[in-house]
């Protein structure tokens, strides 16, 4: 028995190195990535005083939820220098879930036709025509804030929800139609002729065939758009100006002021605003997992 056992024994104790360095990378790369965001909610329970304290501590000794009930109620007691902005935070995060939804709606409606079309029918150019897209990204988004500024003032959209929505269409549709164009790759062909074999026309077979069975890349496509729009601060800063259209990203910036930074409270609002984003994201991990590799490897044909 000891002689039997003894090789194996000794091949794992030759591993238990690699296994320790790799679980302390783990580990590492957990706290790294995790670290933050667990001090950012550990903050959002406590004092400013108790928040500026040195050394800082993880456990807090005083636990309030002051912070998130001013927040959640839009109200503060008596005179307080940011009453403004948290009355204004549940406003902002309405506005972050409009956009953000109503972008997603718009670049799956938009980019599903569009990624199917490159994927399936064959015309001039069409083995280019996504790096094409894809290339529209390279510009700096500075380059273009002047001109869209301009364009959107002189149609009169400026602090509304429908100039989020508009500007982060035009950018997330390149990548969108990316991912789904090679959603609908992986679909075997035999399956769209035999539809047509039964009747069905093209838009049917697109409707009742196609996009069942590309939910993944619809949901990655989907996820992707929703994320990308719900973190968006720097065309929100510019494009918005008032609570009626404000996201949920900007207003967390106005707790900071030249005079003093409100901590507990910008802590507070960071949790709330990451609550839908970081749901979504959970629920539907596997599907975007799956809508991103879908094609890997697969050429143009």
């Amino acid at each position: 028995m000891g002689k039997s056992t003894s090789p194996d024994f000794q091949r794992r104790l030759r591993k238990m190195p690699k296994r320790l360095i790799m679980a302390f990378s783990l580990a590492f790369v957990a706290f790294w990535t995790l670290g933050p965001f667990i001090w950012i909610v550990i903050s959002s329970f406590l004092t400013k005083a108790e928040l500026l304290n040195f050394p800082p501590h993880w456990i807090p000794e005083n636990p309030t939820n002051v912070n998130y009930i001013m927040l959640l109620a839009g109200n503060v007691p008596g005179v307080y220098e940011f009453a403004v902005s948290v009355k204004g935070f549940l406003p902002s995060l309405r506005n972050s879930i409009i956009v953000s939804t109503v972008t997603t709606m718009t670049t799956l409606t938009i980019g599903a036709p569009a990624g199917y079309a490159i994927a399936r029918l064959r015309f001039p150019g069409r083995r280019r025509i996504v790096s094409l897209l894809l290339s529209t990204r390279m510009v700096p988004a500075v380059a273009t804030i002047i001109p869209l500024y301009i364009l959107m003032k002189d149609t009169g959209l400026l602090d509304t929800w429908w100039v989020l929505v508009i500007l982060f269409t035009s950018f997330f549709l390149p990548f969108i139609i990316f991912i789904l164009e090679r959603g609908f790759r992986v679909i075997p062909m035999d399956l769209e002729e035999a539809a047509y074999v039964d009747g069905c026309t093209r838009l049917q077979t697109f409707r009742k065939i196609i996009l069942p069975l590309s939910g993944p890349a619809l949901v990655a496509a989907g996820i992707f758009a929703f994320l990308a729009a719900w973190s968006d601060f720097f065309y929100a800063l510019i494009f918005t100006s008032s609570y009626s259209a404000k996201t949920a990203p900007v207003v967390v910036t106005e707790f900071i002021t030249q005079f003093q930074v409100e901590y507990p409270l910008m802590c507070a609002a960071s949790v709330l605003a990451s609550i839908p984003p970081v749901v979504v994201a959970l629920v539907f991990q596997k599907y975007m997992i799956r809508g991103l590799l879908a094609g890997v490897g697969k050429g143009v044909t």
